[in-house]
């Protein structure tokens, strides 16, 4: 996986993006589908995401693409950081592997494995029940736990406890 960190986060490091990003990686994927993977994280000003914390761009240069930018907000705690970089990554996934496809000239409208889906408006309630936003929340939380408990079992406490 080549693998770029653009812009500077207010509390995670660059070094440490990578460690998550490369974790979550191997949680989600095979080693031959993270090695033909690009992906730039570029770190950026809160308003140029709208209401989100994150996005991931697939760059198409392929039906199935291998190219991506993820967006994260720069100023965001460590832990939403590291949801979000979670969150997009499982995007990555979905993207890679086929699951999930952006028609470019229509807007809008986007097939799911094998179903066709019209995702209208991607803020308001409908996000919530976009089957790939069900798996990506579904996984957020769960990696980004793992990662820590990962990075404390290594001697790299990503919080501080408190007894």
């Amino acid at each position: 996986m080549e693998l770029k960190v653009r812009g500077r986060s207010k509390y995670l490091s660059k070094p440490l993006t990578k460690k998550a990003i490369t974790f979550y990686a191997e949680k989600l994927m095979t080693p031959r589908l993270i090695e033909s993977l690009t992906i730039d994280i570029l770190y950026v000003p809160h308003i140029e995401l709208g209401d989100s914390v994150g996005q991931c761009t697939p760059i198409y240069d392929q039906f199935v693409p291998k190219d991506f930018e993820i967006y994260i907000a720069n100023d965001i705690t460590k832990k939403n950081t590291l949801l979000s970089l979670a969150h997009e990554m499982v995007h990555v996934k979905q993207y890679a592997r086929g699951e999930l496809y952006e028609y470019a000239r229509k807007p809008h409208l986007s097939r799911w494995k094998d179903k066709i889906w019209e995702d209208f408006e991607r803020q308001g309630d409908e996000y919530w029940f976009l089957p790939w936003e069900i798996e990506a929340h579904g996984y957020e939380k769960g990696l980004a736990t793992v990662f820590s408990r990962h990075m404390y079992r290594q001697g790299t406490p990503l919080f501080k406890t408190t007894k």
